[in-house]
C-alpha cells in the first residue's frame, strides 16, 4: 500500500516540477512542495517500519519543514 502511494506521489512531484521548469510558470510550486512533503512523510513511515529510527526521524523533520514552507508560501 505504501509503495503505491510512494510511486503516485513521486510521479506527481516529478510531473509538477517538470511542468514548472519547462513552462517557467511557478504558480504550482506550493502544490508540488505539499506533494513532496507527503512523499517525504511516506518515506519516513517506511523507514520506521524498517526499524531505522534515526533516518526516519530526520525524514519526518524534513517533511514537516517542507509542509511549513508550502503552507507559508500559499
Amino acid at each position: 500500500m505504501l509503495k503505491i502511494i510512494y510511486f503516485t506521489l513521486a510521479i506527481v512531484v516529478i510531473t509538477l516540477s517538470g511542468y514548472s521548469l519547462i513552462t517557467k510558470d511557478f504558480s504550482l510550486m506550493s502544490y508540488m512542495m505539499f506533494a513532496l512533503g507527503l512523499l517525504m512523510l511516506v518515506m519516513g513511515i517506511t523507514e520506521f517500519q524498517r526499524m531505522k529510527k534515526a533516518n526516519a526521524i530526520m525524514i519526518v523533520f524534513a517533511s514537516t519543514f517542507i509542509f511549513f514552507v508550502a503552507i507559508y508560501t500559499f
